[in-house]
């Protein structure tokens, strides 16, 4: 009560300025202020210890808290090692992946003799592509009558089934047999087989006859047919094989190519065995177009 009451004795409204002057002073202070001085003041060495206090259960806290941390890390090292170790292991077996994914292998089957003429034989053989996703785009194979042999290259796309031929092997005696041996072939994964084009091939009105009907002199086999182009793009050329078949054996095979057929074309195409005269009750045709390859589309000028 007593200093309460010195405070309120005390005059702030006249000061002494620098000369001795009397004046009042610039700024007015409330008791209320004046009492949270003087309270501030009085205790501030208990609010400093307070404020110390504090800050040091906040250091110890941070202490406790690093040091268990650490504790934590040192004692689970070994365990995160192992699972670092176990991260950077490899358990992907790309090898096993790799086989249950390659492409199966081609289905050749037996090769064929089939006389051509006079000490003159072709060979042929139905080879086949099972896989729907991969293409064949290199096909070396090598047919083999007795002890001579001739090779070739062809190609497959997905799903695709046809014939390796090879034509004019010579042998005085007559052949015994003949084998086809497919070397290292060149796989292509086709994962959307829409992006190449579909050509539309339509073989019609077959037609196998002897020239001997046509005279005395004349002697040989004839087939005739027609390929018409149905499909929306033009070809430089369409490789076209035919083989006659009697009895399900192959008796005759030629190949020609089929040159500049455009879109809906209709092309008369003939085949001629002029060494022998052959009846046939199946015939056999088929064009093949590497449509993997864009050199074998043709743009026919206006």
């Amino acid at each position: 009560m007593a200093k309460n009451q010195w405070l309120k004795n005390i005059m702030f409204d006249k000061f002494l300025d620098k000369d001795g002057q009397s004046s009042t002073p610039p700024f007015e202070i409330s008791n209320q202020e004046l009492k949270v001085g003087y309270w501030y003041v009085t205790n501030r060495a208990k609010i400093k210890s307070i404020v110390i206090g504090v800050l040091i259960v906040i250091t110890v806290g941070i202490w406790i808290y690093t040091s268990w941390q650490a504790v934590i890390w040192f004692s689970g090292r070994k365990a995160e090692e192992e699972l670092l170790n176990r991260l950077s292991t490899n358990y992907v077996n790309y090898e096993s992946y790799r086989q249950n994914n390659a492409p199966i292998q081609l289905q050749v089957g037996s090769a064929t003799i089939v006389p051509s003429g006079k000490d003159i034989y072709d060979v042929v053989a139905e080879i086949k592509n099972t896989n729907s996703r991969w293409a064949a785009t290199r096909v070396p194979y090598t047919f083999t009558i007795d002890e001579k042999s001739v090779t070739g290259v062809s190609f497959l796309l997905p799903s695709e089934n046809k014939y390796l031929v090879a034509f004019g092997i010579e042998s005085t005696t007559e052949p015994k047999q003949a084998s086809v041996i497919l070397g290292e072939t060149s796989w292509q994964r086709i994962r959307d087989l829409s992006i190449f084009p579909k050509p539309k091939l339509i073989i019609s009105e077959e037609a196998v006859d002897s020239l001997s009907s046509l005279g005395a002199d004349n002697m040989g086999t004839r087939l005739k047919f027609k390929l018409t182009n149905a499909g929306a793009y033009s070809f430089w050329r369409v490789m076209t094989t035919a083989i006659l078949s009697l009895g399900g054996k192959p008796v005759a095979v030629a190949q020609q190519a089929v040159p500049n057929l455009k879109s809906g074309e209709e092309r008369k195409v003939e085949f001629l065995w002029p060494r022998g005269s052959w009846s046939a009750d199946k015939v056999i045709i088929f064009p093949e177009i590497n449509v993997m390859d864009k050199s074998v589309f043709w743009l026919p000028s206006i």
